[in-house]
């Protein structure tokens, strides 16, 4: 049990409402039928399985619709930065005959395969408004769970009201890896590994969206786990810190003109891949669908994959697997300027990008090969196979409610080496992070698509015989989108009470 330490004396926080709902409606959310019962137990209760969940609460702000980035972090940023990269919206759906509606919940990240067994742990230092502490965040509730009041790195000891140094928050990524057992075997930890690279890439592009310095390491820091204590079957994962202000970031002003049919390229930051335009995009409102793509205008296309349109407008109508798509077709220009702006985080050594193009305009259909000079695939008459192009089209016959293209995210792993298990988690973790940038970019283009594990038989064998010692990692699926039955509603239902303390305060 940890311990619980007195709250500091600080303002009050309103207390939001427990989202109620039905364990129907959870498990189909989770598509976990195959899970045992302590798997709902932990997401409908707040204690359950996990002890620490029954200390004091730290409800959030409502996020906002357009969040710009600031001199540095509010209590409001905090908010923003942990909704649009593992918060929980809430899904309406309208039936045919409108005669009832159904609550789903959606993530801002599209799920790897793991079904989110994913857990971050938030240390807070800095942050006005908020007290400095180590928290749980609770994505169901929008709630931090405070662990304790002060700085791991120094203890509790310290006296912990709001600190005067510049806000710094680090994010702690874990797994509970049993929870993905019965439904995938031995296929849940790549599964994991992979929602680890998105998740931490997602705090990144939002993070930097928001004004911050983003880093990323893989090591699990020792003053950390003295007050987590992940329980047995957790993993720990990536560690992504966020820093204010960014004196790195070059000055620009908001109402700069955005750049058209140029490639934009982001400084490196250690670690994490970053997006300097992110703050010069108007951002659309939340109901608002995505801009339509033009092969004849691409002057519209916007250039950046992390730009604020595609990082909170599009996190909020976050488009998912499941049942329900309709086709959408997709421009081969898009497509285009899409994986250019991800060509440079493909290293072109422990990992490469293979497109199985279906109905692309501008591109013949087939199995393509993306080279890292030039990211654009060549077409089919091509003279010199070993440029681009792998040649063969899909296994199976092509068929109208077929998705328009297939994106493949594949990793070279020799795992008879005495560092494949580090090596492995590596790569899948990279592979996720390029991923998620990936699938950001493509919504940025106007391209609609989910991630997805459910691979074709016939193709993936195909590419086994094309690609040699390269393995199938992640899958994008492109020209998919919801039913525009769906809307959203981002409300909170908040009341008032005063922020529980500790007995005897």
């Amino acid at each position: 049990m940890h311990e619980r330490l007195a709250a500091p004396a600080c303002q009050a926080f309103p207390q939001a409402v427990p989202i109620h709902m039905s364990r129907d409606v959870l498990a189909a959310y989770l598509n976990a039928s195959a899970q045992p019962p302590p798997l709902l137990n932990r997401m409908t209760t707040t204690a359950a399985g996990k002890l620490y969940l029954g200390g004091p609460r730290l409800p959030l702000c409502p996020p906002r619709v357009q969040p710009l980035p600031g001199a540095g972090c509010t209590r409001q940023d905090l908010s923003d930065l942990l909704f649009y990269s593992f918060g929980v919206s809430r899904l309406h759906l309208s039936t045919p005959n409108a005669t009832r509606t159904t609550l789903e919940l959606r993530r801002p990240v599209g799920s790897g395969g793991a079904l989110y067994p994913t857990q971050l742990y938030v240390s807070h230092q800095g942050v006005p408004g908020v007290p400095d502490g180590l928290s749980h965040f609770d994505p169901l509730h929008h709630q931090l769970a405070v662990l304790l009041y002060g700085d791991p790195l120094t203890g509790p000891d310290r006296p912990a009201h709001h600190s005067v140094h510049p806000p710094r928050i680090t994010v702690l990524l874990t797994s509970a890896s049993w929870n993905t057992m019965p439904k995938y075997q031995h296929f849940g930890y790549r599964l994991i590994t992979l929602e680890f690279g998105m998740v931490a890439e997602q705090l990144g592009i939002v993070g930097h969206a928001l004004g911050a310095r983003c880093s990323l390491t893989l090591e699990w820091p020792d003053a950390f786990s003295r007050w987590i204590q992940p329980t047995g079957d957790e993993r720990p994962g990536p560690v992504v810190t966020l820093e204010w202000p960014d004196t790195e970031r070059p000055k620009v002003t908001h109402n700069a003109p955005v750049r058209t049919g140029a490639v934009s390229r982001s400084p490196a930051v250690p670690g994490l891949t970053t997006c300097p335009l992110a703050w010069q995009v108007e951002i659309a409102a939340a109901n608002l669908p995505a801009a339509p793509h033009s092969s004849s205008s691409p002057e519209t296309l916007t250039p950046c994959p992390g730009g604020a349109s595609s990082v909170f407008r599009q996190l909020r109508a976050r488009r998912s697997s499941g049942e329900g798509f309709r086709n959408v077709p997709v421009s081969g220009t898009a497509l285009r300027n899409a994986i250019s702006e991800v060509s440079e985080w493909i290293d072109g050594h422990d990992t490469t990008l293979l497109m199985v193009a279906r109905a692309v305009t501008g591109i013949r259909p087939g199995i393509y090969r993306f080279d890292l000079l030039n990211p654009a695939p060549v077409p089919a008459s091509c003279p010199d196979p070993a440029v681009l192009l792998l040649g063969g089209t899909p296994g199976a016959t092509a068929q109208s409610n077929q998705p328009a293209a297939w994106l493949y995210l594949t990793a070279k792993l020799d795992l008879h080496s005495d560092e494949s298990a580090a090596r492995y988690r590596d790569t899948q973790i990279r592979i996720g992070r390029l991923l998620q940038r990936l699938h950001l970019a493509c919504t940025a283009q106007g391209i609609d698509g989910h991630v997805s594990l459910a691979y074709d038989v016939h193709l993936t064998q195909h590419l086994f015989s094309l690609n040699g010692e390269w393995y199938p990692a992640a899958q994008l699926v492109l020209g998919t989108a919801r039913p525009e039955t769906e809307h959203f509603s981002m409300d909170f239902r908040a009341t008032a009470p005063a922020w529980p303390t500790a007995p005897g305060r």
